[in-house]
C-alpha cells in the first residue's frame, strides 16, 4: 500500500463524523435514484407478467388461418412463432370475457388451449388456426404487421385477415409511437439528471471540505516534490474509497425500499386490482447504478482535485489561500451590536465574512423547505378534491332495485344496524316544488330527533331541507338556499305516475336493431290535489344525503307513516336502499346477483338492479392519495436526509477551522455564557436568512399549485399550507442548533494555548 493512500485512510478514519455523513448523502443519493427505477421496473414486470398470465406471450395473433398458409407466417424474419390454437367457439362459457370474444383485443389465456408443436399442425384448407407471434423487433410493430399481413395475401390468401393484438405486452416491449418513446426517454433521463446532481451536490460539497481541511497537508506534500497528479489522484482515491463503502451501501437499501413499496401497494389496494404488484429489478439495473454512481462520484470530484493540484506550497504551508476579506464587506450596522452586542457582531461578521462555505447549507435548506411547502400544498388540494368528488353522506353501501321485496330480504338476511330506504313522489304541474321523498320510520326518527324534534308522534312531521351547494360566475364553490319555505307553510302537491300498458306490451311492433327497442305504452296516473305543512327547515341531510345532491327546489322528507305519505302510497317511486353499515357492501352486491339469476333460472322475470359499494370506492380513492403521499414526502425525506448530511460537514467542518477564532476570543476575556449567546445568534441568523428565501419559493410553488388546479374552476382558492410552514421552521431552526451544538462541543474541550498555539488557521 503506498504512502498516499495510507495517508488517504488515515484521514478518513480521523474525520470519521465526516466520512460518515458523505457515506450516508452518497447512499442515500444512490436509494434514491434505484428506489425509483426500481419502482417503475417492478410495475413494467407486474404489468407484463398479468399480460402473459391473462392473454398469453405474444404480441399479435391472426385469427383462423388455414393450415396451408400457415408456413407464410412461419417463415419470416420479423417475428417467430410462439404457439397456435384450434378455432376460439365464442360461448356463453367464457362467462365476463365473452365481450372480450367478440371485441378486439386479445382472447382471454382461458377460452384457447396452445398447440406448441408445429408438428400437430395440418396443412390444409379445411383446417383453420389462430397463429400466436412476437416481434423481434417491437417498436417497429406498424412495419412488421403490415409485412406479415402482405405475406398472406401474396401468397394467394383471399380470406379476411384478422389480427388481434396483446397490446399491453407489445407496448411494454417497445411498441410506441416513436414520439412517445423519445419523451419517456428524456422523462427518464432528467429525473436520473436531477437525482444524479443532487448527489453530485453532496459529495462535491464534502470533497470541498475534505480539500479545506487538508490544504495544509496538500502543501507539504507539494513542497517535497509530489506531483499534481498525484494529489488529483489522493482525491480521486478518497471518492473511490467512499464509493466502494455508499454504493453497495445505497443498493441495499434502494432495494429495500422498493420491496416495502411494493408490500405497501399491495396492501393499500388489496381487492381493489386484480393482481399483486411484483418486486422486479433486473441485475443490470444494479450495475447501472453502480456505474452511475462511481461516475457521479469523479465527476463531482473532478473540480476540487484541480484545485487540490493547484495549490500553492508556501500558501498552503501559510494557510493564506482562503483569506481574501475586503472590511467594507463585512461591516455591520450599530443597530447589531446595540441589541445583540458583541457576539451579534462576531456572529454576523463571520457569516458575511464564510458566505461562499455557508452557500451548499442554504441551499440544502431552501430547497428542503420549498419542496416540502409546495408538496404539502399540492397534497392539501388532492385532499380537498377527495373531499368534494367522494361525498360523505353516512352511506357506504346504495342500493337500487326494481322490486321493492328485494329490498326487505337484504334488510332481513344481513340485519343492517343503520340504514334508509327511500322512496319518491314525483309533483304533477309546471311550477317547481320540493321533492318529497318518503323515509323508512327508524332513520326519519333518527333524523327528527338530531334536528331537535322530541315529539310522541314524528308520523306528523315534514322537514325541508334546501341547502345545497352550487356555484357562482366564477366557478367558486357556494353554499345557499334554495327556496324560500319557512315553518308552518303549506304546500299542494299532484302527485304523477307512469303506468306502463302490459297488455300492448306484446302488440307492438319489433323494432329494427338500428332503431332504438319500444317496449309498451305509458300513460300518466294524476293524483287528487293533497297538501303537505313544512314542520321545519334544517341544514343538515338524513342518511345517504348530502348537500352536493339536494337540488335547489330542495327536499321534504317524511316518514312512511305520514299521512300524505299513505294518500299517495300508489304514487311511490324507488329510490334506493342507503346502509350505514361497515363491511357489507361485497356480500350484499352477490346476494342481489345470486338473486336475481335465481329469478332467471326460475322462469321468473328479472328486475333491474343498481349498486354502488361507496365504501370501496372511497377506499380506492383514498388508497391512490395516501399512496401518493408515501412517494412524494418519502421522496422529500431523502431529499432532505441528503441535504442534512451536506448541513452536518458544512458546519462541523467550519466550527472546527475556526477553533483558534474562539481560542482567541476565550483568551481575551469571553465567557462561555457570551461563547453559548455568539453562537446561538450566529445560528438564528443562519436559520433566518436559509428560510427567508426558502419560504417565498414554497409560497410561490404553493400559489402555483393553487394556479394549476383553479384552472379546472373547482372554486377552491389558495390553501397555504400554515402546519407546514410551522413544521418547516421548528426543524429547521432545531437542525441547525443540534449540529452547532454537536460542533461546539468539541471547540470547548480544547486548551486555549494549545489551539492559539497550532499553526493551521
Amino acid at each position: 500500500m503506498g504512502i498516499l493512500t495510507k495517508l488517504n485512510l488515515q484521514n478518513l478514519v480521523k474525520n470519521r463524523a465526516r466520512t460518515i455523513m458523505t457515506i450516508a448523502g452518497v447512499a442515500l443519493s444512490v436509494a434514491l435514484i434505484l428506489t425509483v427505477g426500481g419502482f417503475i421496473t417492478s410495475f413494467i414486470a407486474t404489468e407484463r407478467n398479468f399480460a402473459i398470465e391473462e392473454y398469453g406471450d405474444f404480441h399479435i395473433m391472426y385469427l383462423d388461418i388455414p393450415g396451408n398458409y400457415v408456413a407464410e407466417l412461419e417463415n419470416n424474419s420479423l417475428a417467430e412463432v410462439q404457439y397456435y390454437a384450434n378455432h376460439v367457439d365464442c360461448g356463453d362459457e367464457m362467462g365476463e370475457d365473452f365481450f372480450q370474444c367478440y371485441g378486439f383485443s386479445a382472447y382471454p389465456r382461458q377460452s384457447y388451449t396452445p398447440i406448441t408443436d408445429k408438428n400437430n399442425i395440418i396443412r390444409d384448407a379445411e383446417h383453420e388456426y389462430n397463429v400466436f407471434l412476437k416481434y423481434k423487433d417491437a417498436t417497429r410493430s406498424d412495419f412488421s404487421r403490415k409485412m406479415l399481413s402482405r405475406a398472406l395475401t401474396d401468397a394467394g390468401y383471399d380470406g379476411s385477415i384478422i389480427i388481434r393484438e396483446n397490446t399491453t405486452l407489445a407496448v411494454i416491449d417497445g411498441d410506441l409511437p416513436e414520439t412517445t418513446r423519445i419523451v419517456l426517454f428524456w422523462v427518464a433521463f432528467l429525473g436520473i439528471a436531477i437525482m444524479a446532481i443532487v448527489a453530485a451536490f453532496v459529495i462535491r460539497n464534502s470533497f470541498n471540505i475534505s480539500i479545506t481541511e487538508r490544504v495544509r497537508q496538500f502543501g507539504m506534500l507539494a513542497s517535497i516534490g509530489t506531483r499534481p497528479r498525484q494529489i488529483r489522484f489522493m482525491v480521486y482515491q478518497e471518492g473511490l474509497f467512499i464509493g466502494l463503502v455508499a454504493i453497495p451501501l445505497g443498493i441495499l437499501l434502494g432495494a429495500g425500499a422498493t420491496f416495502i413499496l411494493t408490500l405497501v401497494v399491495n396492501h393499500l389496494f388489496d381487492g381493489l386490482i386484480a393482481y399483486d404488484m411484483l418486486f422486479y429489478i433486473p441485475l443490470s439495473f444494479y450495475a447501472i447504478i453502480a456505474g452511475v454512481g462511481l461516475f457521479i462520484i469523479f465527476l463531482a470530484a473532478a473540480s476540487p482535485a484541480i484545485v487540490a493540484s493547484r495549490v500553492s506550497p508556501i500558501a498552503a504551508l501559510r494557510n493564506v489561500q482562503d483569506i481574501k476579506v475586503k472590511p467594507r464587506k463585512v461591516r455591520t450596522s450599530k443597530i447589531t451590536q446595540k441589541i445583540w452586542g458583541i457576539g451579534g457582531v462576531i456572529a454576523a461578521k463571520n457569516l458575511k465574512r464564510s458566505r461562499q462555505k455557508y452557500r451548499t447549507t442554504v441551499i440544502s435548506i431552501v430547497v428542503s423547505v420549498s419542496v416540502f411547502i409546495g408538496v404539502s400544498s399540492f397534497m392539501m388540494y388532492g385532499h380537498r378534491i377527495l373531499e368534494l368528488f367522494v361525498q360523505d353522506n353516512g352511506a357506504n353501501f346504495i342500493l337500487s332495485v326494481s322490486d321493492d321485496s328485494v329490498y326487505t330480504n337484504v334488510i332481513e338476511r344481513f340485519r343492517p344496524k343503520e340504514y334508509a330506504l327511500y322512496h319518491a313522489i314525483a309533483s304533477y304541474g309546471e311550477e317547481a316544488k320540493p321533492n318529497i321523498y318518503i323515509t323508512s320510520r327508524d332513520e326519519f326518527t333518527r333524523y327528527a330527533r338530531e334536528n331537535g324534534f322530541l315529539v310522541a308522534d314524528y308520523t306528523q312531521l315534514a322537514i325541508l331541507q334546501d341547502h345545497y351547494s352550487g356555484r357562482d360566475f366564477d366557478g367558486n364553490i357556494i353554499y345557499t338556499r334554495g327556496t324560500d319555505y319557512k315553518a308552518g307553510d303549506e304546500i299542494t302537491y299532484q302527485a304523477v305516475k307512469i303506468i306502463f300498458d302490459a297488455e300492448e306490451e306484446s302488440e307492438q311492433p319489433e323494432e329494427s336493431e338500428e332503431d332504438t327497442e319500444i317496449i309498451g305504452t305509458s300513460n300518466e296516473k294524476i293524483s287528487d290535489p293533497e297538501t303537505l305543512k313544512i314542520s321545519a327547515v334544517v341544514e343538515d341531510s338524513p342518511l345517504g344525503w348530502a348537500s352536493e345532491t339536494i337540488t335547489p327546489n330542495g327536499a321534504i322528507f317524511i316518514s312512511e307513516d305520514h299521512p300524505f305519505a299513505q294518500k299517495l302510497r300508489d304514487y311511490w317511486y324507488d329510490q334506493g336502499l342507503f346502509i350505514a353499515d361497515s363491511g357489507l357492501g361485497e356480500d350484499i352486491a352477490d346476494y342481489v346477483e345470486d338473486l336475481n339469476e335465481q329469478k332467471i333460472a326460475a322462469g321468473e322475470r328479472a328486475f333491474n338492479y343498481y349498486y354502488q359499494n361507496v365504501e370501496e370506492a372511497a377506499r380506492a380513492v383514498r388508497s391512490v392519495v395516501l399512496f401518493a403521499e408515501i412517494l412524494t414526502y418519502g421522496f422529500i425525506i431523502v431529499v432532505s436526509l441528503i441535504g442534512i448530511t451536506n448541513i452536518f460537514n458544512t458546519i462541523t467542518t467550519n466550527i472546527a477551522l475556526r477553533a483558534k477564532e474562539f481560542a482567541v476570543l476565550k483568551s481575551i476575556g469571553m465567557t462561555n455564557k457570551e461563547f453559548n449567546h455568539m453562537i446561538r445568534l450566529e445560528s438564528a441568523m443562519y436559520t433566518t436568512r436559509a428560510l427567508l428565501i426558502g419560504l417565498p419559493i414554497g409560497f410561490l410553488m404553493s400559489y402555483g399549485v393553487s394556479r394549476l388546479f383553479n384552472t379546472a374552476r373547482l372554486g377552491i382558492g389558495w390553501l397555504i399550507p400554515w402546519g407546514s410552514v410551522a413544521i418547516c421552521v421548528i426543524t429547521v431552526a432545531i437542525l441547525i442548533a443540534v449540529i452547532m451544538r454537536y460542533s461546539v462541543r468539541k471547540i470547548k474541550k480544547q486548551n486555549i494555548i494549545e489551539t492559539i498555539r497550532q499553526e493551521s488557521f
